[in-house]
């Protein structure tokens, strides 16, 4: 029944990062049922049970976990969480406490503190848990980002630049600190740099709405307008290549035509391809022009993935 139950945990967990959270509820609820002694089995049923909003439900969880092993920190943790979901930022506060006097060199009850902090808005109060748990952790690249995150916030952008780097230089392919680079380098005017990170963040995970939104948004501001800058983006995005493109460009001219004035069809199907061809060439051949002059440690990040891209490694 343990082997079960471990394989019902497991499954959970993957089906919860997915968000898939009904299929992440019925597995959870299985390790439940075949580990009842497992804090972290109840543990995951409240987290999943949270991301459903169901706030009583995921903390009665939390509560039997606690019962099961009053000393284990990582109950508390997650029962902060839960009450952030909850917007109960202070009770979240004291739970984030209460890990790290359960385990006082462990990262996780730090950053609960930091959160609830950030949600009270008391970002400078924040700092102060995130400094100790770096002095334990100093090169965790969550931890990186999580301080730079509020050093952003806290208008110490120079500051908050350098700790996501130093997260990039640990992990490089996370979409999030790609992003919040970016926004660090445009608030300090460096718009294509941080236009090279959003792309960057965007080739690492293409559906990541924020990094869109702010390359849009950066592209914009750098001269192309709304359209170029939407066609730049849906290049990026775009995993089947250039036959989709096609596909889709002949079906629509295809739907649009009538036997009569097919030929006229076709010749503006032939001009707009050429022309378009041209465009593409003359942006490319502007496009690598700035990016030899561009941030040296970005460009080469950005090449790296590109290539992973094309040679298919990224998903």
């Amino acid at each position: 029944m343990s082997d079960a139950g471990h394989i019902a945990l497991r499954r959970a967990r993957v089906a919860y990062d997915l968000r898939r959270l009904d299929e992440a509820l019925r597995q959870a609820g299985l390790a439940v049922a075949h580990l009842p002694e497992d804090p972290d089995a109840s543990l995951m049923l409240a987290k999943v049970l949270s991301a459903q909003g169901r706030s009583d439900e995921a903390l009665a969880a939390c509560d039997g976990a606690i019962g099961l092993a009053p000393g284990y920190a990582r109950s508390y943790v997650v029962r902060a969480d839960c009450l952030i979901d909850a917007n109960r930022h202070e009770e979240a506060l004291e739970a984030g406490k209460k890990a790290q006097a359960c385990e006082p060199e462990w990262t996780g009850g730090f950053i609960a503190e930091a959160f609830a902090r950030i949600n009270l808005g008391q970002p400078a109060q924040a700092k102060i848990p995130l400094a100790k748990a770096l002095a334990y952790d100093p090169h965790n690249a969550l931890l990186l980002r999580h301080m730079g995150d509020v050093e952003l916030e806290l208008g110490m952008v120079p500051e908050a630049e350098a700790r996501y780097r130093e997260s990039l230089a640990q992990r490089p392919m996370d979409a999030d600190t790609l992003n919040n680079l970016g926004v660090a380098l445009e608030r300090q005017g460096k718009n294509e740099d941080a236009a090279l990170a959003f792309k960057s963040a965007m080739l690492v995970d293409p559906t990541h709405k924020l990094s869109k939104e702010n390359l849009h948004s950066s592209l914009e501001g750098l001269g192309m307008g709304g359209l170029g800058a939407a066609a730049f983006i849906a290049m990026i995005c775009l995993k089947g290549g250039k036959l989709k493109v096609f596909w889709a460009l002949l079906l629509g001219f295809r739907a649009l035509a009538r036997p009569e004035t097919l030929p006229f069809t076709l010749v503006f199907l032939a001009l707009a391809g050429g022309l378009g061809f041209l465009y593409w060439r003359h942006r490319r051949a502007k496009a690598q022009a700035r990016l030899a002059a561009l941030d040296p440690s970005l460009k080469e990040l950005y090449e790296k993935l590109s290539a992973d891209k094309a040679e298919g490694r990224l998903g």
